[in-house]
Order: C-alpha cells, then sequence, then structure tokens
C-alpha cells in the first residue's frame, strides 16, 4: 500500500512540475511581450529557444534515470545477482553517450535556428 501510494504521488508531483513549468514560461512570456515592447516574432524564437532547451535537459534526465543501475533498484538488485560484470554492456542499454543521443539533441540544435541568433552549444550544454 505504501508503495502504491507512492508511486501515485510521484506521478503526481511530475505532473504538477511540468504544469508549474509551463505556467512559468507562459507568464514570462506574456509579461515579456507586453511590458517590454517587443515584436512578436523575436520573442517567438526565444520562447522556443527556452521550449527546445527544456526538452534536451529532460532528455538527458530520461537517459540517465532509465539506463543507469542506481536509479532503479529493482535493476541493481538484478545485476547484482546476474552474471554482468564491469566491461560487460548493460542489459537495458548504456548509459554512456551513444549515436540516438548525438542524432536527437542535433535535431533539437537545428530547430532552434534562427537568423537573428543561433547559439550551437546551447542544446548540448543543457543536455549533459
Amino acid at each position: 500500500m505504501k508503495q502504491i501510494w507512492r508511486q501515485t504521488f510521484h506521478a503526481i508531483m511530475k505532473i504538477v512540475m511540468v504544469v508549474v513549468w509551463f505556467i512559468f514560461l507562459g507568464t514570462n512570456f506574456i509579461d515579456y511581450i507586453i511590458f517590454k515592447g517587443v515584436s512578436l516574432a523575436s520573442a517567438f524564437y526565444q520562447i522556443r529557444m527556452l521550449i527546445i532547451l527544456f526538452s534536451c535537459g529532460v532528455y538527458g534526465f530520461f537517459r540517465v534515470r532509465s539506463f543507469h543501475p542506481i536509479f532503479n533498484h529493482g535493476y541493481l538488485q538484478w545485476l547484482a545477482l546476474s552474471p554482468w560484470r564491469f566491461g560487460k554492456p548493460l542489459p537495458l542499454g548504456p548509459v554512456h553517450l551513444v549515436w540516438v543521443d548525438l542524432a536527437v539533441v542535433g535535431t533539437l540544435t537545428l530547430l532552434m535556428y534562427s537568423v537573428d541568433v543561433f547559439y550551437v552549444e546551447l542544446p548540448a550544454i543543457t543536455f549533459l
């Protein structure tokens, strides 16, 4: 029963954090447009950059949280009982960077391109 409550609480907190994050971004975006006199085009590029950077950070967190055994207690116990040893590939997938990470972060970097400003390093830094 305690485990079910804990899982439900964590699921609800994840949803609450995402909603709070988008409310924060939305209110800052509206404040920025109304009170700073910025055109909608440049504000669009800035909010797009924030969404892409947020996506890179979430993807990096997902990679570590999903594939590292220290965050999955059942997986860690199974690895301790299995014949797996250091140096062998992990059964659920590697923790280190793979080509899929390059493809995802590279695509998000290209989506961040605009004529005014192009920060190539920001998505990779946010991902790592």
